[in-house]
């Protein structure tokens, strides 16, 4: 919800799910949502969607997906609009880079050549510059305490340096809650993963 600044205004799921809660290894889903550009819905969201039939289709974006742990998939997100793409390389839940293409006119004219910057989204190339960028973000190296204490086990996860360092900044300020991921985020998430497995279990 976060790239669209709103709640999906209609949600559909299909899946597998065991009969089991604790054998998450056969859990398999594709979802699709619809969202209504523009519109911050975030006080209207509830643990059901409905389709507005007399909305103009310009009028909406759509995300779709599939996850589980039936086999290992590309793992690769992109966002796609009439400006360009924006691709998440893999593993896209903790990627350490993503490529984002300024698209020229024309049907595929996308990319002439790419340029390699780092800074987080600071890292965009002006107009003037190539039509294609790959921003960055390292891996934080490891300490000796991490080490000690038994490393890590899962891809990527020096990152959550990342996030643990985001909380101490947040606590230092006095602060409860980071403005890049509300409560209100949050709650939406769980509110539509709520109504896939709703979806999937009816």
């Amino acid at each position: 919800t976060m790239p669209l600044d709103s709640y999906p205004d209609r949600i559909a799921a299909n899946g597998i799910i065991p009969e089991d809660d604790n054998d998450v290894g056969d859990v398999a889903m594709g979802m699709t949502l619809t969202f209504k550009n523009n519109t911050n819905t975030s006080s209207k969201k509830t643990s059901s969607a409905s389709n507005n039939a007399n909305s103009i289709p310009g009028d909406k974006s759509i995300a779709s997906g599939v996850c589980g742990y039936l086999a290992e998939s590309s793992e690769i997100t992109t966002y796609a609009s009439r400006g360009g793409r924006i691709t998440v390389a893999a593993p896209a839940h903790c990627p350490t880079s993503a490529t984002i293409v300024r698209k020229s006119g024309g049907r595929g004219n996308g990319a002439s050549s790419e340029t390699t910057l780092s800074g987080g989204s600071r890292g965009i190339p002006p107009d003037n510059s190539s039509n294609v960028a790959t921003v960055e973000f390292p891996l934080p190296t490891s300490t000796s305490e991490i080490e000690e204490s038994g490393g890590m086990k899962m891809p990527n996860s020096m990152g959550f340096i990342y996030e643990a360092e985001a909380v101490r900044r947040l606590v230092v300020a006095g602060r409860i809650s980071f403005p890049q991921w509300t409560p209100e985020e949050s709650i939406g998430c769980i509110q539509i993963i709520e109504e896939m497995l709703r979806q999937i279990k009816a």
